[in-house]
């Protein structure tokens, strides 16, 4: 993984910034299966009326973690 100057975008869309993302490490695109499960959760269901299951909120929680683990583990810190 390389470092490069600029700012992410200031947006909330996973999906978007995980493409950002892959312009600078290509081996991010594995991520956007996990990607994918958690955009809902960063806008829609914030906001009073909208909610999410037990199971779909368990699902989420699995991909952020496992999101985490690969980002730690290509940032060079221990998982």
């Amino acid at each position: 993984m390389c470092q490069r100057e600029g700012n992410p975008p200031r947006i909330h869309d996973l999906v978007q910034l995980l493409n950002v993302c892959i312009l600078y490490d290509t081996h991010m695109v594995a991520l956007a299966e996990m990607v994918q499960v958690l955009n809902p959760y960063g806008i829609l269901v914030r906001y009073p009326g909208l909610s999410t299951t037990q199971a779909d909120s368990k699902e989420a929680l699995n991909a952020a973690r496992r999101i985490r683990k690969r980002l730690r583990a290509a940032l060079g810190y221990s998982a």
